[in-house]
């Protein structure tokens, strides 16, 4: 088993979550189940929740997962079919696959007791349309988009960037020292920065050691069309939660060969890219960065009390980077020129991979084009003419903070520029979704995304 690039942690946590998970294991193998009922599911999601890091962990956890799929199928039978609302059974086959569960071997008896119990549970016809995917439930696995919205809605649990995360991240030099291990090395990388908890890069890690048909895709027509087998795949982030997250869900998948994860800024892991001349980049994807505040959310008068109940009805988030220049915002223009340069770098003599990508995705639209409107302008990268271009927002909801920026704009420029086009795609333009992508298609609200080639 190859080594794995961890977040730096303190020795006596591996120690303490053995013991939590071995002494589930043992009340779970006692009970069998009868303790828990209807909150199996809700238990493998906590528990796929826990950092493991190694093979003793994540045996156990195989182990526990496995049970708990059985006690769940089990449940689904057991419950009069008249009394259960078919909400609630598809709930619990969707915990169960955003837990890991869709590895088990019992996750097939999960769907099947589902599918036999939902034409005759409650309010089964009154389904709205956004769970038709699911009553095919044999395709239903962690990829899937109703999956990955309970990553989303856990995504308060791991998104929060603390000063301890700040302090502990690594360094470029460490990253020299000690850099991410791959099974076979000389793959070119498809790097995921600011990448939380990892679920593009699992899913392309997936493909690649041939989950074909395990794996939920977004749709068939892609406009990039690899061959994921061909790279190694290199995520980071500044939560070490998320990270410590996306590596255990890795390693119980046994892909942690093909697939790392840093804890690691992004420009530190950029930096390290660009100093580490043997290491060739295929692929940046910048997928949902952080968003500045808007112009407005700038203003910063203590005394004037309009002032502040325009910022509270605008949303306006003092966390967030004060503008497209400040050094926090993810894809500031320092952090750009890491990226372009990477895709801009000549590769070695022995890499047969010409053409390198910057895949941009995000559901900011002033954000989008900023970034869009800085490559194109400063870098002469390619931004490349989608298959599926969007051509307008017919029947999208707009976010909160784009109706403020179109409010704002529309008063100044009638002909005020929109991320629409032949360099939009209104359609992924890889094979797999990330939560955030998985909310926008249930909300209706459009992801601006664009892809340069050099």
């Amino acid at each position: 088993m190859v080594s794995i690039q961890q977040p730096r942690l303190s020795t006596s946590k591996p120690n303490r979550h053995l013991h939590l998970l071995q002494n589930l294991y043992q009340h779970l193998c006692t009970s069998l189940g009868t303790d828990v009922r209807d909150g199996t599911a809700d238990i493998a999601l906590s528990v796929s929740m826990i950092f493991i890091s190694t093979q003793e962990e994540c045996h156990l956890v195989h182990q526990i997962m496995n049970l708990l799929t059985h006690i769940a199928s089990l449940e689904i039978i057991r419950k009069s079919k008249k009394s259960r609302k078919a909400v609630e059974i598809l709930v619990i086959c969707e915990k169960l696959a955003a837990a890991g569960c869709d590895t088990s071997p019992y996750f097939s008896s999960v769907l099947k007791a589902a599918s036999v119990s939902l034409p005759t549970s409650l309010q089964y016809e009154t389904l709205s349309t956004d769970l038709t995917e699911n009553r095919d439930l044999t395709k239903l696995n962690f990829w899937s988009s109703r999956s990955l919205l309970w990553l989303w809605r856990k995504g308060h649990l791991f998104h929060k960037v603390s000063k301890q995360d700040c302090q502990n991240a690594l360094t470029v030099e460490e990253l020299l020292d000690t850099p991410p291990m791959f099974h076979d090395m000389s793959l070119p990388l498809v790097i995921d920065v600011g990448c939380g908890l990892g679920v593009t890069l699992i899913g392309l890690a997936a493909k690649a050691n041939g989950e074909e048909e395990m794996i939920g895709t977004t749709t068939n027509n892609h406009d990039l069309n690899l061959n994921w087998s061909k790279y190694n795949y290199l995520g980071s982030d500044l939560s070490s939660k998320a990270m410590q997250w996306a590596t255990s869900l890795t390693l119980r998948r046994k892909l942690d060969g093909r697939c790392q994860f840093l804890h690691a800024s992004t420009e530190t892991v950029l930096e390290y890219l660009n100093r580490s001349n043997s290491v060739e980049v295929k692929m940046i994807l910048l997928q949902f960065p952080t968003p500045y505040r808007l112009l407005q959310e700038k203003i910063d008068d203590d005394d004037d009390e309009k002032s502040d109940v325009r910022k509270k009805n605008n949303g306006c988030n003092e966390k967030l980077p004060l503008g497209p220049d400040d050094p926090s915002f993810m894809a500031n223009p320092r952090i750009l020129e890491k990226m372009v340069h990477l895709i801009n770098r000549r590769p070695s003599s022995h890499c047969n991979e010409k053409e390198a990508y910057l895949l941009l995705q995000s559901n900011c639209e002033d954000v989008a084009l900023y970034i869009h409107d800085y490559i194109t302008s400063k870098h002469h990268l390619e931004a490349i003419a989608s298959a599926v271009p969007r051509l307008s927002f017919n029947g999208m909801t707009f976010s909160s903070r784009t109706k403020t920026w179109l409010q704002n704009h529309h008063a100044k420029d009638k002909n005020l520029k929109r991320a629409l086009g032949q360099q939009w795609s209104c359609e992924s333009m890889i094979p797999i979704m990330t939560e955030t992508e998985a909310l926008c298609l249930h909300q209706s609200t459009p992801v601006h995304r664009c892809l340069f080639k050099k």
